[in-house]
């Protein structure tokens, strides 16, 4: 038996996914991008700050990279650079995380619905579904502008609970970082933590599991 069969428990009647470093690695992406940007300012990431990119919103991390640098530059400027810079980048992506295509099969073969719910916004959401053929393969999908406060607000499970018509109780939820734990665990989901989306920097100690990857899981 499989190991995300034991993990997955027997009640749940929908799974859910995050998108970005759970199906897809974009996160990888958007520290390119920020490196890229940071250098014309003079400024090089060190190993700690490369990681904590992983696990903290890009507008809080550009404030904390400037101000640990004494440099007067507007971060929310440089913010929006970065988004430019990203989404004509993340359009590319045509591939999935190690695993992701066979537990999304594993998961169609028990009958479960599946559902994303992300802070990307849509059109980068169909995109990359696009590109990586999946675009039929979710039933429900919750994007940045469905909600007004994102992770670690409980706000986006919230929504995917009502559209989905289920209890917590009976879903189960894939999360690579802390925000999104804590996001699914205030919504009282079961939250399974996978941890190659975001490179090591967290062993997501809240979440109630943890996979290395869905191939991992599913060997």
């Amino acid at each position: 038996m499989a190991l995300l069969e034991k993990l997955v428990p027997p009640n749940t009647s929908a799974v859910i996914f995050d998108f970005d470093g759970v199906l897809v690695d974009t996160e990888s992406i958007g520290l390119e991008t920020c490196e890229s940007i940071l250098k014309n300012y003079g400024v090089f990431l060190t190993q700690k700050e490369k990681l904590e990119y992983f696990q903290i919103p890009d507008s809080s991390f550009y404030e904390g990279v400037f101000r640990s640098r004494q440099k007067n530059v507007d971060a929310k400027t440089v913010l929006k650079e970065h988004q430019k810079r990203y989404n004509q980048l993340i359009q590319r992506v045509n591939t999935t995380l190690p695993g992701v295509r066979e537990a999304l099969e594993f998961f169609k073969k028990k009958q479960l619905p599946c559902a994303l719910c992300s802070g990307s916004p849509r059109i980068l959401i169909d995109q990359i579904l696009l590109n990586t053929s999946l675009q039929s393969t979710f039933d429900v999908i919750v994007a940045r502008e469905d909600f007004v406060d994102d992770k670690p607000s409980v706000e986006p499970y919230t929504i995917i609970l009502g559209k989905l018509g289920l209890p917590p109780k009976n879903c189960v939820t894939f999360e690579d970082t802390r925000r999104g734990v804590e996001s699914a665990k205030k919504a009282g989901i079961y939250t399974i933590g996978v941890l190659i989306g975001n490179h090591g920097s967290d062993q997501l100690e809240k979440a109630d599991q943890k996979i290395y990857s869905f191939k991992d899981a599913l060997e």
